[in-house]
């Protein structure tokens, strides 16, 4: 039995890749969770817009622009979220079949 509930060999394929469901971490994160960055950034990316429009660093329209472009990155980033939730639940439900 391993020292930590951590170190333990999980099952891989004959080609090396980890069997479906499972994964080289599996205390790792759980599914669908965003990345730290993209928790941290977007707040951080708006606030220095922000500030850069206060301080008159940029105008009003170019933070507009600015910010259209930070908006455009978080749908992507839910997009690609939802997508990968949907492809999950309709392999979850296929296999339920």
């Amino acid at each position: 039995m391993p020292e930590s509930g951590v170190q333990y060999q999980v099952e891989r394929n004959p080609e090396s890749h980890f069997v479906k469901g499972q994964s080289g971490n599996p205390a790792g994160k759980p599914q669908g969770c965003q990345s730290r960055a993209s928790r941290t950034s977007i707040p951080a990316a708006m606030a220095a817009v922000t500030a850069a429009v206060a301080g008159g660093v940029i105008t009003p329209g170019e933070g507009a622009e600015v910010a259209k472009v930070v908006d455009t990155y978080v749908q992507a980033i839910e997009a690609s979220n939802f997508d990968r939730r949907l492809k999950a639940f309709e392999a979850a439900d296929a296999a339920d079949a």
